[in-house]
């Protein structure tokens, strides 16, 4: 009876790892703030706001022959409201508006349906502000306001990697920040050419994303990051057509516990377009992280946008006062 047991319990062992290999994986983080604003001539205030917690579920399962299906479902985490649906406003904090996608990769490279980054927005750099709301790349803000931040709800994309040459294609049957209808997988299109590792070493890449129907002009990126021996440094030249360009630099450099940073961006816009203020502005980030252990941190951000930076709200653009932001916060992954 005891080795029979004893078999058991071996043999249990033994097939767990089997058992579980196509388990999801769960992963995310929460990275709350303490927020001062200060705008030009207007008001000032305080908050404590979330930035960019998530909350992710992802995997593949092995289907024979080179292939494997992929999946992710992936949501922000923010404050709930208490309010009800029939005032437009958020009833919840939990939001399945991130990256959500089901593909089938092999060794030819990956397609997946659903709600994605688009291939120009996921060859920005690195530069250790990326969820932040003055300085972040992803709202735009601090680059001058100029589209190409655009993750998308109705893509089919193809993702490769050959090497060390990475290459990314993308139908889009719908542009949020465009308003467009979701009549076709032709609304637009966006492409990427990407060499190297953002991780490790030299990364530089190429993107462009299509005019669309309902009236924005094409966009186009080129980045190039250095990412060694604790230093990280990036470039990133965006320009939207018609609209104006804009140039971003950051640097930060690990040292030990500490990582300071900072990050700056010039940008001009087209003279002949009177939806802007001003022809040309610079924006300004510094920040210094600390690290409390593997997956934990916490830091302080300083942000100053230049009068004239554009604020995207539904369809219409908005010029907006100088605004400093300082910022206290912390961040946990798992």
């Amino acid at each position: 009876m005891k080795k029979n047991i004893l078999a058991i319990a071996i043999a249990s062992a033994v097939a767990a790892p089997v058992a579980f290999a196509d388990a999801p994986t769960v992963y995310g983080q929460m990275n709350i703030a303490i927020d001062s604003y200060s705008y030009d001539g207007g008001a000032s205030g305080m908050n404590v706001k979330h930035r960019n917690s998530r909350l992710g579920v992802k995997g593949s399962e092995d289907l024979g022959n080179g292939l494997k299906a992929v999946y992710q479902m992936e949501a922000t985490v923010d404050y709930g409201d208490g309010k009800g649906a029939t005032d437009g406003t958020k009833a919840t904090g939990f939001a399945m508006n991130r990256n959500t996608f089901v593909g089938v990769g092999g060794g030819f490279g990956t397609v997946v349906m659903g709600r994605h980054d688009s291939p120009l927005r996921m060859i920005q750099p690195n530069d250790g502000f990326a969820d932040s709301a003055a300085a972040g790349n992803n709202t735009s803000l601090f680059n001058g306001g100029l589209a190409g931040e655009d993750r998308i709800d109705e893509v089919v994309a193809y993702l490769g990697k050959f090497g060390d040459i990475s290459v990314a294609a993308a139908l889009v049957g719908q542009d949020s920040l465009a308003g467009a209808e979701d009549d076709s997988l032709t609304h637009t299109n966006s492409f990427s050419l990407a060499y190297g590792s953002k991780g490790k070493g030299i990364y530089a890449a190429a993107a462009m994303t299509g005019e669309t129907d309902s009236g924005r002009g094409a966009i186009t990126r080129a980045t190039v990051q250095y990412n060694e021996a604790g230093l990280l440094a990036s470039f990133m030249y965006n320009a939207e057509a018609d609209i104006g360009n804009s140039m971003t630099v950051g640097v930060a450099y690990k040292m030990g516990q500490i990582t300071p940073r900072v990050k700056v961006a010039m940008v001009t816009y087209d003279a002949a377009d009177a939806t802007y203020d001003v022809d040309s502005l610079m924006n300004m980030a510094a920040g210094v992280d600390y690290s409390l252990g593997k997956n934990t941190s916490v830091y302080a951000e300083f942000a100053s946008l230049a009068e004239g930076y554009r604020e995207k709200a539904s369809d219409a653009t908005t010029s907006t006062a100088a605004t400093t932001v300082m910022s206290v916060g912390l961040l946990h992954k798992f």
